[in-house]
């Protein structure tokens, strides 16, 4: 069984000594993971550093923008059957299915910005306007944990 006791805020790895929460294989319902059951004040933290980050990232170059990306990019293939599995036995989707889908589209997606990114109108004319596309700030989100890792 796997238990992660730690959460990951603002680049680095804290500590848990709070609640756990059990994860079950969706297929035979045994546990096989452990979680911590982060908060509020996890998340104010976690909101906070990506606020702090904020400037530094809004102001970072197209270059700058892409080399993270294409980390990304490598991480999530490189990492594909480890989340292809771990899908698979916490949703109970197929691995045949979970692989393409659940760790293989968020690699397409992700290449896909690559491709689009260099020639991206981050400023375009709308007649005597200027639309400009820019950063505009941070966004904590929780959502159920079912949905589809690309979407």
């Amino acid at each position: 069984m796997n238990e992660l006791n730690r959460n990951y805020i603002n680049g680095q790895w804290v500590s848990w000594a709070g609640e756990m929460i059990d994860v079950h294989e969706a297929g035979t319902g045994d546990v096989i993971a452990r979680v911590p059951a982060a908060g509020a004040d996890e998340m104010e933290q976690a909101i906070a550093a990506a606020d702090a980050a904020f400037e530094s990232w809004s102001e970072s170059t197209l270059e700058e923008r892409i080399k993270v990306l294409e980390q990304l990019h490598a991480g999530l293939k490189e990492r594909a059957p480890e989340i292809a599995e771990t899908v698979c036995r916490e949703v109970g989707i197929p691995i045949k299915l979970a692989t393409p889908i659940q760790a293989g589209m968020p690699a397409a997606v992700t290449k896909s910005y690559l491709k689009l990114l260099p020639d991206f109108p981050f400023t375009e004319q709308s007649g005597n306007s200027e639309v400009q596309y820019a950063p505009v700030g941070v966004v904590g989100c929780i959502r159920h944990n079912n949905v589809l890792n690309f979407r």
